[in-house]
């Protein structure tokens, strides 16, 4: 329950910023099906906490 609560944040988050770090989080997550998701993989800037 928790990974599907984060990963719609960041799928909110990254919608509202840029579609291609949003693209390359759903394919991994439904290839890979991580338990983690590390944002700054993702994204190119850096982060302090979510």
């Amino acid at each position: 329950m928790k990974k599907i609560i984060l990963l719609l944040l960041v799928c909110l988050f990254l919608t509202n910023c840029n579609k291609t770090p949003l693209e390359k989080v759903l394919k991994d997550v439904k290839n890979n099906h991580p338990k983690t998701i590390t944002l700054s993989d993702y994204t190119n800037f850096k982060w302090d906490e979510v």
